[in-house]
């Protein structure tokens, strides 16, 4: 993957019917390690894992702010927060996925993390946005 350009993966590093949900490589034990934080490094393959904290179009807005609430609370875990959401729901011309209040629910999660002082980050720029 890093003769390729990757440096970084994000993932859900959960466990579901006791196995694993997203851990590419990694063991088991190390996928219950990252469960607890926000982030993950591979020194010897030279890779970040970032846990995956949300799938914004996923959650029904007060039940996104629930969630996000307990995010930022939690130590390990509130100040990295990996949000994501799939193109697809915004589309009009695919009428099975689109999700009408699209642009509610990702205001939502920024407005949230807006007012908590959380800035986006590009994980290009250093480690989890730290300068180089």
């Amino acid at each position: 993957m890093r003769r390729n350009g990757i440096r970084g993966l994000v993932g859900y590093f959960i466990f579901q019917a006791g196995r694993p949900f997203c851990s590419y490589y990694l063991e088991p034990g190390l996928v219950r390690h990252l469960e607890r934080r926000e982030a993950w490094m591979d020194w010897q393959e030279d890779l970040l894992f970032v846990k995956h904290d949300m799938v914004v179009n996923e959650w029904e807005r007060q039940a996104m702010e629930r969630r996000l609430n307990v995010l930022g609370s939690t130590p390990r875990e509130g100040r990295l927060l990996e949000l994501m959401v799939h193109e697809q729901y915004f589309r009009k011309d695919l009428p099975k996925l689109y999700q009408r209040d699209i642009e509610e629910r990702v205001e939502t999660a920024i407005r949230w993390a807006s007012e908590r002082g959380y800035q986006p980050v590009f994980y290009e720029e250093g480690f989890l946005g730290a300068p180089q």
